[in-house]
C-alpha cells in the first residue's frame, strides 16, 4: 500500500495500523523541511520511514508528543538494532528528526543531566576563579595550573583533601 506523506514523496510502505502515533501529524511538514535542504529522494524517503516507524514505536509505548524525550530516540535505536532492523544512518537521521520537532516545539527541548560538580571540581573552579581574577593570567596558564591543581588534591593513599581556597 502506497502512503503519500507529500508531492515528491511516497512511501511504499508504512508500518504495520499506519503511522500512527504522536509524530504522524508532523511528517508531512518534515518532509518538506527535508526536500527545502536540498535532501535526494531517497534519503528523504528513508528519513521519512524511520520517522514514521519511530512514531508507532512512540504510539505502542504510549509516549506523547510533549514527552518525548532524547532518551526514547536512544531506546528505539537500541530496538531497531536488537530487531536487526537499523542500518547505518539511523542514529543522524533520527537526530535530525527530534532537532526538527525541537525547533517546531512539538517536544521539549533537552533537559540538562549535567550532575552537581564534585567537591574535586568545586575546588578546581574556586583555584581557576582566583587564578584568573586575582593573578590576571593567561587562559593556557590557568587550563594547565586547574589540571595540576585537580592531581595534587587527589592522593590515592590519603583520598581528596579538603580545598585550601
Amino acid at each position: 500500500m502506497r502512503h503519500r506523506i507529500s508531492e515528491q514523496v511516497v512511501l511504499l510502505c508504512m508500518p504495520k495500523e499506519g503511522p500512527g502515533g504522536p509524530i504522524a501529524p508532523h511528517l508531512h511538514a518534515f518532509a518538506q523541511s527535508l526536500s527545502e535542504q536540498g535532501y535526494e529522494r531517497r534519503y528523504r524517503q528513508r528519513q521519512l520511514m524511520l520517522a514514521a516507524c519511530f512514531s508507532r514505536w512512540l504510539k505502542q509505548r504510549r509516549v506523547g508528543s510533549r514527552h518525548i524525550s532524547s532518551e526514547d530516540a536512544l531506546r528505539y535505536l537500541r530496538y531497531r538494532h536488537r530487531a536487526r532492523a537499523a542500518t547505518p544512518g539511523d542514529s543522524p537521521a533520527l537526530y535530525h528528526l527530534m532537532a526538527f520537532l525541537r525547533a517546531r516545539r512539538v517536544i521539549p527541548e533537552k533537559r540538562s543531566s549535567k550532575l552537581p560538580p564534585t567537591p574535586v571540581e568545586r575546588c578546581a573552579q574556586a583555584y581557576e576563579r582566583y587564578l584568573r581574577q586575582d593573578r590576571a593570567l593567561a587562559k593556557a596558564t590557568i587550563v594547565n595550573s586547574r589540571s595540576s591543581v585537580i592531581f595534587s588534591r587527589i592522593d590515592s593513599a590519603r583520598g581528596p583533601q579538603p580545598c585550601p581556597l
